[in-house]
């Protein structure tokens, strides 16, 4: 909990130990006076100082550059928001290593011109769930990414 507040301040200690081993050593080893990294980033965005949308991924290390990649969909590329989930993504894995889904492949060879060893697949690429609010309307709507379980319903 926050000091003076009400604010429970979660913790995934996925990519964290107790005792350092490997290359699980440093910042990611559990000791007093340390924050080791948490993946958790839902989100809430903001339209005319209002909540807007409501969105979140799931995915381990993949949670936070997922969201990235669902907000820059859609506030940035203008795709609806249930289109910017089920989007194309890129992923890291642990080594660095960039991998694309089967719908990013016509930009390897671009990457690769510029250094990348991209891969096809192989990776987790994570999944979003949204709730946003037409502005339109005034109604709530949801989407739920293909890639995992899950639906959007309402009532």
């Amino acid at each position: 909990m926050a000091a003076r507040s009400s604010i429970t301040l979660a913790r995934n200690g996925v990519v964290s130990s107790a005792h350092p081993i490997g290359s699980l050593v440093g910042v990611h080893v559990l000791e007093p006076h340390k924050r080791t990294r948490t993946t958790l980033s839902p989100a809430i965005v903001l339209r005319d100082g209002r909540p807007y949308l409501a969105v979140g991924c799931v995915g381990g290390q993949q949670q936070t550059p997922g969201l990235q990649q669902v907000l820059a969909h859609h506030l940035d590329g203008g795709l609806a928001v249930a289109d910017a989930i089920a989007a194309p993504r890129w992923a890291l894995d642990e080594a660095g290593g960039l991998h694309v889904e089967p719908g990013l492949a016509a930009a390897v060879a671009g990457l690769a011109a510029r250094g990348h060893r991209p891969v096809v697949g192989g990776a987790y690429f994570g999944a979003g769930q949204a709730v946003w609010l037409d502005p339109a309307t005034g109604t709530l709507a949801g989407a739920s990414d293909p890639r995992h379980d899950g639906a959007a319903v309402g009532y």
